[in-house]
């Protein structure tokens, strides 16, 4: 149990995206919040340094997707993953798991938080939840439980080739036609966009557009399994959501839409609540 465990003064502390966002709360209230750009994941310690310096009150501070968080392997019932606590000067902090899996090879790190954060919310939900980040996350959660997952580099290759996520609805949702139906002309369709606009040929936004939409059709033709016929939920932040949002539009397929830091925030409010009553 964290020292001021009987206060309602917590820090909450989330690395997504290469960035470290941290929140003092206040029971549910947000009291301040600070984020700070990093390559690289921290520590549990760098974490407790970083807070130091901003001289925030020691307080319990409940934290996910860092270097030195633990994981276990699908299935998993995420909800009840123990927590790793790790004890510094002035702050206890209590790191969620990732969720690892051998084939297809993959690790959800903060993603647990968010899948966590949406099932305390959603009691009971079954179904796919499409988590956005710098990777793309289809999970299958059954019984509370993440019974398995696939990712892609969809977002990584968005950026990689300079689309932004400003981008005409209508031409992302006719190239994903496209890309869903010849999955195997990606790389074909990608070099076409990018030649346009190396000669001039294609203003900005629709070159974000057609790479938004043909990545986002290799990606569904890829995941079908995970969202052909299921309850979906996607979670991203306003940007992203808007784009996947889209893409999920474009084959008729209902979808729960939440906030990525909300979700981390509901995710991390719930290991507090369960590490309150042991």
């Amino acid at each position: 149990m964290a020292r001021d465990s009987n206060s309602d003064n917590w820090v909450a502390a989330s690395y997504v995206g290469q960035t470290l966002t941290l929140w003092h709360l206040n029971g549910t209230g947000v009291v301040d919040q600070t984020r700070h750009v990093t390559p690289d994941a921290p520590s549990s310690s760098e974490v407790a340094d970083k807070l130091s310096e901003i001289g925030w009150p020691a307080a319990p501070t409940y934290a996910c997707g860092l270097a030195d968080a633990t994981s276990v392997m699908t299935p998993a019932k995420s909800l009840e993953l123990p927590l790793q606590s790790q004890s510094f000067d002035a702050f206890d902090i209590m790191i969620v798991p990732g969720i690892a899996q051998a084939k297809p090879a993959g690790r959800l790190d903060s993603a647990t938080c968010q899948i966590n954060g949406f099932l305390s919310l959603n009691p009971g939900w079954d179904g796919v939840i499409c988590i956005v980040q710098e990777r793309s996350f289809w999970v299958m959660v059954s019984a509370n439980e993440v019974v398995s997952f696939d990712s892609t580099l969809t977002p990584k290759l968005a950026a990689a080739f300079g689309a932004q996520d400003t981008v005409d609805i209508g031409q992302l949702q006719d190239a994903l036609q496209d890309g869903l139906s010849r999955p195997e002309a990606l790389a074909s369709r990608l070099s076409s966009v990018q030649w346009a606009a190396e000669v001039g040929a294609a203003a900005n936004s629709d070159t974000s557009s057609k790479v938004w939409g043909f990545l986002l059709g290799a990606e569904f033709a890829a995941t079908r399994p995970y969202w052909l016929g299921q309850n979906l939920a996607l979670i991203a932040d306003p940007a992203k959501s808007a784009i996947y949002q889209a893409a999920f539009d474009s084959q008729f397929l209902p979808v729960t839409v939440a906030s990525s830091e909300q979700m981390v925030l509901a995710g991390l409010a719930a290991e507090r609540r369960r590490s309150l009553r042991r």
